[in-house]
């Protein structure tokens, strides 16, 4: 008896043992996922297995496209902006905040380069360029690694890419590179999406139509030209910050 109950115990585990295993594998990605996503992210000239090997760095430490995270509660979209999408970091905090004064798209909350480093908010819109933008973003966040608009997209183990684009005189906007190879961006407090202004999806927010007819600032048209580059995020959220304009910096 004794011996039937070892081998039936042994059998149980053997056979929740290979449940397991089967689990796991179920959420791993597949070779072919990880071939599509080379694909898209490989540059000219790359080997195959360096795309491959960036396509693995990419699902360990890249944000997954979750649009419901960011479209679903109102106060969430109309408090966090393209900035703190990029950095893919959201505040409980600012969104019962935006709650309480039942905040509009276009708000005070929404915080903006420069402000966790002690910025003061630009108020001359002509300012706007992008050696301006990026060194608040990278006075904010001493872990991030710029590349610049002349290099590749091409990030190390446990970074992302995200990417930075100026509206000269008028505003500026943020991507990110997604888990798929893919890019997506909120534009403010519209919803997170992965398409450009012409509705394709995004390979490279520097070749993206970034002109988009249907929105307008201070009554121009807003076209994000003036390609700034790329960068680096970290995975870690405790190694990058934003700050909203209404809280004191602690």
């Amino acid at each position: 008896m004794v011996k039937k109950n070892r081998k039936s115990r042994k059998g149980r585990k053997s056979r929740k043992s290979r449940k397991s295993r089967k689990r796991r594998k179920k959420y791993q990605p597949t070779s072919r996922y990880l071939k599509d996503v080379a694909k898209r992210i490989r540059i000219d000239g790359e080997t195959w297995e360096s795309a491959m090997e960036r396509a693995m760095y990419l699902q360990a430490a890249a944000p997954s496209f979750e649009p419901e995270k960011w479209n679903s509660d109102k106060n969430v979209k109309h408090a966090h902006n393209c900035y703190t999408y990029a950095i893919d970091k959201t505040d409980p905090e600012l969104t019962q905040k935006c709650k309480e004064i039942n905040c509009k798209p276009r708000n005070a909350l929404k915080p903006q380069p420069g402000y966790h480093s002690g910025h003061q908010r630009i108020k001359d819109k002509s300012k706007y360029n992008c050696p301006l933008v990026m060194n608040r973003v990278l006075d904010d966040n001493p872990y991030i690694k710029q590349h610049g608009v002349r290099k590749n997209m091409v990030c190390p183990k446990d970074y992302y890419s995200a990417a930075l684009a100026v509206h000269p005189g008028l505003t500026y906007h943020f991507y990110r590179q997604d888990k798929t190879g893919y890019w997506s961006h909120k534009d403010g407090a519209t919803d997170a999406k992965q398409w450009d202004a012409s509705g394709k999806n995004i390979i490279d927010p520097q070749k993206a139509n970034r002109h988009y007819v249907n929105k307008s600032i201070d009554g121009k048209i807003v076209n994000y030209k003036d390609f700034c580059g790329y960068f680096c995020v970290p995975k870690d959220k405790q190694n990058k910050f934003w700050q909203s304009g209404v809280t004191p910096r602690s």
